[in-house]
């Protein structure tokens, strides 16, 4: 009955009787449809990003939201909270601060996590807001149990990473790519940007939107696209559009689903991992689905960590790519559309 259920989830399952007649907020890293083998009076499942915002849509009952904060008087109403702990641990402690601003005291409040995320520390962390104890330990797993007895005075501001770079003010919330300064990797992008001449341009996984501002201010009319799959580096990338007085189109998108268009250039510094693991499928997604969002002409230029060997990809689907700029850790890869060896016509998405 539990097979479909990851390893976090699992150890939630054991405890189920306790949300019998309850009314159920889950939030936070929720990978699989737990919410469907819970039996409770209600359940609200609110996600941070998009990939999984579509997977609740389709596969989870209750209700479901993508959104970072929910309105205080909605969560008044919940009586549990499950937060399932994030890789990133000042994401987390971000999302439980909010949560510890809105929630009624004597909220019961559930963390579960792998022991490697670090959510051990939690009891520390959080104990002048909340009293926690560990429940069960499976998996490699831990399960903590707590009330909140005190409200925590929540301020976006305080949460927001501030940094300068390039004449580029850059405010990240946790959980953003970059937070607290620019990557070698970025660098590198942005150093092979020169000359751009394409007028529609897309930064797929834009973070910050640190490479978008960038291409905004030191070239002229480019019709900018930028695009992530975590809503706390939309709300980011928002702010810095604004402080840095550029204009562009910005939209939550697991890679390329919600993107509707062609384009003469895709960039992208992409993530390759999910959660605590190695992801190589997200980088092969976004090199080989790329052709169908190209122009005729257009072109994809991808940072990567010289420790990601895309050379079986490479070889397999392009024709022809170029290594426009390297370092020490990083490159940056430039494929043409009219090197892909399969027109978008006849590439098969499972080969993705």
């Amino acid at each position: 009955m539990i097979f479909n259920l990851n390893s976090t989830s699992e150890v939630i399952f054991h405890v189920k009787k306790y949300f019998f007649n309850k009314n159920i907020l889950i939030t936070g890293f929720i990978e699989d449809d737990i919410s469907n083998y819970l039996t409770a009076n209600n359940i609200t499942i609110s996600v941070a990003k998009y990939d999984l915002w579509l997977f609740h849509k389709n596969n989870s009952t209750g209700s479901i939201y993508f959104r970072t904060k929910l309105h205080k008087n909605f969560l008044k109403k919940k009586n549990v909270v499950i937060y399932f702990w994030n890789k990133n641990k000042k994401e987390s402690i971000f999302d439980l601060m909010y949560l510890l601003s809105n929630l009624s005291i004597n909220t019961q409040i559930f963390l579960i996590g792998k022991n490697t995320s670090g959510i051990n520390t939690s009891i520390n962390i959080f104990n002048k807001w909340m009293t926690l104890k560990k429940i069960k330990f499976m998996r490699k797993c831990s399960l903590f149990y707590g009330k909140n007895f005190k409200k925590y005075e929540f301020h976006l501001h305080n949460f927001y990473s501030k940094y300068c770079w390039k004449n580029i003010f850059i405010y990240s919330l946790p959980g953003v790519f970059g937070y607290s300064k620019v990557d070698e990797g970025t660098k590198l992008l942005i150093d092979s940007l020169q000359n751009i001449k394409k007028k529609k341009v897309l930064d797929l996984c834009c973070g910050s939107g640190i490479v978008s501002i960038f291409i905004l201010k030191n070239f002229n009319n480019i019709q900018l696209t930028a695009c992530d799959n975590h809503k706390n580096a939309i709300i980011s990338c928002r702010i810095n559009f604004c402080i840095n007085k550029v204009y562009g189109k910005i939209i939550s998108s697991d890679l390329y689903s919600n993107i509707k268009s062609k384009f003469d250039l895709i960039i992208t510094n992409p993530p390759y991992h999910t959660d605590l693991s190695y992801n190589l499928l997200m980088i092969r997604k976004i090199i080989l689905k790329s052709s169908n969002y190209l122009t005729s002409t257009g072109q994809l230029m991808v940072v990567l960590n010289k420790s990601i060997n895309i050379k079986p990809i490479l070889h397999t689907f392009i024709q022809n790519y170029v290594i426009t700029k390297h370092n020490n850790n990083y490159i940056v890869y430039t494929i043409q559309k009219k090197f892909f060896l399969y027109p978008e016509r006849e590439l098969n998405p499972q080969s993705c």
